[in-house]
This record gives structure tokens, C-alpha cells and sequence, in this order.
């Protein structure tokens, strides 16, 4: 699953300290998290203001770099304008442009914008997929041990 994560969803799972959680996530669930040069730039600068930097005990540098190893590069082509926020115009082509199914953010005038190559979701509706992944890789887990079991039985 190709997915774009706004800044504001990296900070949040910075502040919370959960960005090892995201790596799990990635890896778990095969989800490709794509980011740009505009992405890594407005990461940096929010990450970089006095107000967030207070709640983050790592280095900036250090956080940026997670997120460029985690994230797959695009070379994003800026042409989108129709965006309710003019600073988001750039995720949508990021989101078109790496086939992204969602775009995690949490602006709730984008989050109301309908587009027909992907879909905007909150962190929570977000979480609930990968939840829903869990569950399904579960069930699938168990069923493929019970067939193990079976055909030992049977042997």
C-alpha cells in the first residue's frame, strides 16, 4: 500500500516518540511511505520552531534522516492547485504522482476534499487500517497453522 504522510502526522509521531511504531508499521504491513524534496524541507522547518523543538529530545538532523531511510524519494512534479490550503497543493502531486491510496493529514479542510486517485484520512482512521491489517494477517496466520497441524495429523 503506497501512502503519503502530511508533516503534521511525522510530528505528531515524533512528539510521541512512536516513529519506531511507524517502522514496524512499514515493515509489518509492506506500506510504502513516499516523501519529496518539499515534504523534507517543511519537515525540517517545523521541526526547527521553538515550540516543537522543546517536546523532541533528538537531534533534528537525526529525525530528518529517519525519515528520508524510512520513506521512498519522489522527484515530485509540482502542478496541482486546487488545494483548500495552497502549502498543501504539493501533496496531492506527491499522491498522484506515487500512486498513493492515502494521504494521512490532519487538516480537516483537506480532509473533506474528495479525490478520485486517492483518499485523505486522519491518523485515527489511519491506525485503524493497519489495525484491520493486523487483525486480517492474524486470522490468516492461524488458519494457515491449523492446515499445518492438519496435515501432520494426517501424515
Amino acid at each position: 500500500m503506497n501512502v503519503v504522510l502530511d508533516t503534521n502526522i511525522w510530528i505528531s509521531y515524533f512528539m510521541a516518540r512512536k516513529h519506531v511504531e511507524l517502522v514496524n508499521i512499514v515493515y509489518d504491513y509492506n506500506l510504502k511511505i513516499f516523501t519529496d524534496a518539499t515534504l523534507v524541507r517543511e519537515l525540517a522547518d517545523v521541526l526547527n520552531r521553538p515550540k516543537i523543538k522543546k517536546y523532541i529530545n533528538i537531534e533534528i538532523s537525526e529525525l530528518v534522516n529517519f525519515h528520508k531511510d524510512l520513506c521512498y524519494y519522489n522527484d515530485t512534479i509540482l502542478k496541482y492547485n486546487n488545494s483548500p490550503d495552497p502549502n498543501d497543493n504539493f501533496l496531492f502531486d506527491l499522491a498522484i504522482q506515487t500512486n498513493s491510496e492515502y494521504v494521512v493529514i490532519g487538516d480537516k479542510k483537506i480532509l473533506e476534499t474528495q479525490h478520485p486517485d486517492f483518499t485523505f484520512v486522519s491518523m485515527s482512521y489511519f491506525e485503524n487500517i493497519i489495525f484491520n491489517l493486523k487483525s486480517q494477517k492474524i486470522k490468516t496466520e492461524k488458519k494457515v497453522g491449523r492446515r499445518t497441524v492438519i496435515r501432520k495429523l494426517k501424515k
